[in-house]
């Protein structure tokens, strides 16, 4: 993946995805990944999704486990909203030894991850822990659609960069992003293009 290389059946990575976005036969990003995963051999992926977001199990891809995986109590929602953000903002990677204890008997060899939300943060320090290639999907400008305080926004932004940087492959759905992450993180990235499913 991303390497430009052609890779036989055979030599596919166990692949762990660990994300916010549910991998379903749906729309928008969840389509997109079933698509991008639909036929990677089901006995070499693993999807972990981060709740709440999980997929529907009549939408999912045929044969391939599915894990859940949360930050936070599953009690709700929270009205300290920006609290609750800044909080996960900040603490989501240090979750990558629960993640590491969940998919450890999977034994993956690369973690494919979309920049939404949080629990990306702890897929990305999985892998750096683990030493696995990192294969990053950014499909929206990850820090606008976050509700956590403006003042850590600047550290962030410098945290994702140094995770966009070290990826193995960074997809981009368009010219125009991959262009301007290439600019400000200084790493060239390829353009996977959203389709209707």
């Amino acid at each position: 993946m991303g390497s430009g290389k052609s890779l036989t059946i055979s030599g596919l990575p166990r692949l762990v995805y660990v994300a916010d976005v549910p991998v379903e036969h749906s729309t928008s990003g969840s389509g997109l990944l079933y698509r991008l995963l639909q036929d990677y051999p089901a006995d070499k992926v693993l999807i972990v999704e981060g709740w709440p977001a999980m997929s529907q199990p009549v939408r999912r891809l045929p044969g391939v486990a599915y894990r859940q995986f949360a930050l936070w109590p599953k009690r709700g929602r929270t009205r300290l909203r920006g609290v609750a953000a800044t909080w996960l903002a900040l603490s989501a990677a240090s979750n990558a030894g629960r993640l590491e204890r969940l998919v450890c008997d999977f034994s993956p060899e690369a973690v494919l991850t979309v920049a939404e939300r949080y629990t990306w943060l702890a897929g990305a320090q999985f892998a750096e822990d683990a030493g696995l290639p990192l294969h990053l999907i950014i499909h929206d400008h990850w820090l606008s659609l976050l509700d956590a305080y403006s003042g850590i926004k600047p550290w962030l932004d410098r945290r994702f960069g140094r995770v966009y940087r070290r990826a193995a492959s960074r997809l981009c759905v368009s010219p125009f992003m991959e262009e301007e992450y290439r600019r400000k993180y200084g790493a060239a990235g390829e353009v996977l293009y959203p389709s209707r499913p």
